[in-house]
């Protein structure tokens, strides 16, 4: 766990009993709800660190993922990103409350989770905005065909993401 603010709920009983008093703990998740060893932590446009790896639990076993899956999800928690901040001030200037902005905004927003920096504690690699930005423009000069692809994927969900935040914001 990297925060305290994963717990998404408790379930807490007493039970009368005999004998020394004990007590169980039992950690649950989904297997979507993890990522293996080395978690490394990447800036985002909403200010956040999102936990990012290369290797991914696959079949029952860990497996590397290409460099191309790597720019390729980073990119896409980038626009998500993007997307919810820009949705919050979109919503921001249509006259609503910055709670309800934040609440119109969870619509857009990644299934990965930010943490804010003061947050992640631990020896985890940090990776700022900036320096993996240069470090994906760096790959895709020299991979420029798996960009494109990478492109056009993006530019798919730009399309989708302008029409979710008219509607979005025309609704507020």
């Amino acid at each position: 766990m990297i925060d305290d603010t994963q717990v998404q709920s408790l379930a807490i009983s007493w039970i009368d009993g005999y004998g020394a008093a004990s007590f169980t703990v039992a950690a649950k998740s989904s297997p979507d709800d993890f990522m293996l060893k080395p978690q490394e932590f990447y800036e985002m446009p909403d200010g956040l660190w999102y936990p990012h790896g290369r290797v991914l639990w696959t079949d029952g076993h860990a497996e590397s993922i290409s460099d191309f899956n790597h720019y390729a999800g980073l990119s896409i928690i980038e626009l998500m990103s993007s997307t919810q901040r820009r949705v919050r001030v979109e919503a921001r200037k249509a006259g609503v409350t910055r709670l309800r902005a934040y609440q119109i905004g969870r619509y857009v927003s990644t299934s990965a989770r930010g943490f804010h920096r003061s947050r992640i504690e631990g020896d985890f690699l940090m990776h700022p905005r900036r320096e993996w930005q240069t470090e994906r423009a760096n790959w895709s000069k020299s991979n420029a065909g798996e960009f494109q692809r990478v492109e056009e994927l993006l530019d798919k969900m730009r399309k989708s993401h302008e029409l979710m935040i008219a509607a979005l914001t025309s609704r507020s």
